[in-house]
């Protein structure tokens, strides 16, 4: 008995310890404040090892300019080549800043872009569908698994044009600055 007695007061030590410590470490970092944040990013290709798909110009710059249709859609066509050396996978993968808003006195602005970036090489052709690229005030979307942008989609050899058809609706008042990244990704 009384080495049970002995353990149980051990057990409360060792709880009043961690209780202690973690107390300790919140109220450490309530005290301090942040003074900055240091964001990297990069993207690493090692030359050693070539990839089965390229694309020409590696970087493509869209500007859509001032929208002011509630409604709309701009085709790009042929902006880039994308050259698939053997059968391979790939998929769109969104990136970016989330778009700023800059509010009026009564900004109730929803906003929603959806994408659609089609591959075509003579009468072969591949559309990635890219709805909710964008959205202030939700979006709604089928819960499906879309080949080339929410899961790798395969892909013949050849070279291919690439287009892409940016789709908007917006309702209510107010504006945003919208900044958008898609990256083509080989998945391996």
């Amino acid at each position: 008995m009384l080495g049970g007695a002995c353990l149980d007061h051990v057990k409360r030590i060792g709880l009043f310890a961690i209780v202690v410590a973690f107390t300790s470490i919140a109220a450490a970092y309530a005290v301090n404040s942040l003074v900055g944040v240091i964001r990297i990013g990069g993207t690493f290709s090692p030359s050693n090892n070539p990839g089965n798909v390229e694309m020409s110009p590696s970087t493509i710059n869209i500007d859509l300019g001032l929208v002011g249709e509630s409604e709309g859609s701009k085709i790009f066509d042929n902006i880039a080549k994308l050259v698939v050396k053997n059968t391979s996978r790939i998929m769109v993968k969104v990136s970016g800043t989330p778009g700023s808003m800059v509010p009026d006195n009564i900004s109730n602005l929803s906003l929603i872009i959806s994408g659609e970036m089609i591959l075509k090489r003579g009468e072969k052709q591949y559309t990635i569908q890219m709805p909710c690229l964008y959205s202030i005030g939700g979006c709604y979307r089928i819960l499906v698994l879309i080949p080339g942008y929410d899961a790798p989609m395969d892909i013949e050899p050849g070279e291919y044009s690439v287009s892409l058809r940016i789709s908007w609706t917006a309702q209510g008042k107010g504006e945003a600055r919208v900044s958008l990244e898609l990256q083509i990704i080989e998945a391996r």
